[in-house]
């Protein structure tokens, strides 16, 4: 049988084929959270176009899809020449880019699942701080006590609808059982191990994964921190019940399914503060919204830090924060009727017997702000209560981070004064800073939940220390690279 945790290696052996071929191979399909997916086959060869293929298994009482962009190598291949009868036989392997165990699809298009549910590091951060992970209860050994401390307390599952794409979001933790009883008294170790889902009538693997990507993002802006995938798990319409399929994907970043260190003074908030049913429907319309964005928010965040890949960082948190602004239509000068008077002279300056001029003028004189322009608005937008635990200067930080990215990118080289890394690891933090407070200003957070974010949130804290010590960002803007 299957384990869905992505921290298993597994295997699976039985029969292989791509359809149209009419050719079946024996071989076996091997999943390890460190190496990837790998099929190993055996049998007649079959002529591979570039450009990605699918390949079909009934193996280990399975059906399994696998996705395969990566040309195949024929480790061996032996023919017997005096023998006009004989067949070819290979032996193959394939590095899968997915697997999925359970159901047998034609695209990643395909209508194929009516939901999608994932477990990942952190998850138990949506949980209010009187819900820890594991907890130790001493009550006494009746059923209503144990009803009470187990179910009522403790498990729970919270669910909403977001009407505008017919979506079914729930989360739920799962209560292992009490393990031993003494003296009247039931020591109970409850081990809760939650799951968050997203369900409709009809979604394709592409929109599963969209919104496994999406509920994955919220833990990890809720728990402030890198978030590993722990089990993706299909669900596929089969009657009135819905049958658990297991995706695997060579390019997941794979926990520990033991290890959940986050505490409730590491969050940026949690159910307590934004209720399951306000928290679902906000996030869902900011990673529809942002989604680009925050792509590239969270490949930055779930780097481990280092000053060695400081200046790629610098450039993507930049980009996030540049989609960012892109999204909010931050790029137009909102006082467009005085920008088109200006313009009009401007083209008008020109003599009309020099069409050409007036043509490249016109082009050239556009009613957009510079980026450093829309990072101020973006640093202006914030709530005051966002703006006071960053303690920063958002001239100085838009000059700052616009001039680096710029001489990096246009230059090739960090030019004074960008070329001090310590200074770049504050830009860049401070960046990231920025990105956050946006997303939670976009969710509605009220006042009260950015006071407590810059309490408690590593991201926020940090960024606050490097103002503290780099005058450079709390000081006016200098004259910076546009």
């Amino acid at each position: 049988m299957t384990s869905g945790y992505l921290n298993e290696e597994q295997t699976w052996t039985g029969t292989w084929w791509l359809d149209g071929t009419g050719i079946d191979w024996s071989g076996t399909l091997v999943y390890d959270p460190r190496d990837g997916i790998c099929l190993s086959v055996t049998g007649a060869p079959v002529e591979f176009q570039p450009g990605g293929f699918v390949v079909h298994g009934q193996a280990s009482g399975e059906r399994i899809t696998l996705f395969v962009t990566n040309l195949p190598r024929v480790l061996q291949a032996s023919v017997d020449f005096t023998d006009t009868t004989a067949t070819q036989v290979c032996q193959i392997t394939f590095t899968p880019d997915a697997a999925i165990i359970g159901a047998s699809i034609q695209s990643e298009t395909d209508p194929a699942f009516a939901g999608v549910a994932i477990q990942v590091a952190h998850l138990n951060s949506l949980l209010p701080a009187t819900m820890d992970t594991y907890l130790t209860c001493c009550c006494k050994a009746n059923p209503e006590s144990t009803r009470k401390g187990a179910v009522v307390l403790f498990g729970d599952r919270f669910s909403t609808r977001v009407e505008e794409t017919g979506t079914e979001y729930c989360f739920e933790q799962l209560v292992s059982q009490p393990q031993e009883r003494h003296a009247g008294y039931r020591s109970m170790m409850i081990q809760y191990k939650p799951v968050i889902s997203a369900l409709r009538d009809s979604m394709s693997l592409e929109e599963a994964l969209f919104e496994a990507r999406c509920l994955k993002a919220l833990v990890s802006v809720v728990a402030d921190r890198r978030v590993e995938w722990l089990s993706i798990k299909l669900l596929r319409r089969e009657g009135e019940i819905l049958a658990p399929c297991w995706y695997f994907s060579r390019f997941s970043q794979v926990g520990d399914l033991n290890d959940d260190s986050s505490g409730p003074t590491d969050n940026l908030f949690d159910l307590g503060d934004m209720p399951f049913e306000v928290l679902i429907p906000a996030w869902v319309g900011v990673w529809a919204k942002f989604s680009s964005a925050c792509e590239m928010f969270f490949a930055v965040r779930d780097q481990d830090f280092s000053d060695a890949f400081v200046e790629h960082r610098l450039v993507t948190m930049v980009t996030a924060a540049e989609a960012v602004c892109a999204k909010l239509g931050l790029e137009k000068d909102p006082d467009h009727d005085r920008f088109a008077v200006s313009r009009k002279m401007a083209i008008d300056a020109v003599p009309d017997d020099q069409p050409d001029d007036k043509r490249r003028i016109s082009e050239m004189i556009r009613n957009e702000r510079s980026l450093k322009e829309r990072f101020k608005v973006l640093f202006g937008d914030l709530p005051e209560s966002a703006q006071e635990v960053l303690s920063a200067n958002g001239d100085a930080w838009a000059d700052l981070s616009v001039g680096a990215r710029n001489s990096l990118s246009h230059s090739g080289y960090m030019k004074p004064p960008f070329d001090d890394s310590r200074l770049l690891v504050a830009t860049v933090l401070v960046t990231e800073a920025v990105v956050l407070l946006t997303l939670m200003k976009e969710m509605g957070c009220a006042p009260e939940l950015f006071r407590k974010a810059g309490e408690q949130s590593l991201t926020l804290r940090r960024a606050r220390d490097w103002v503290a010590v780099r005058p450079e960002l709390r000081q006016e803007a200098r004259n910076g690279a546009e």
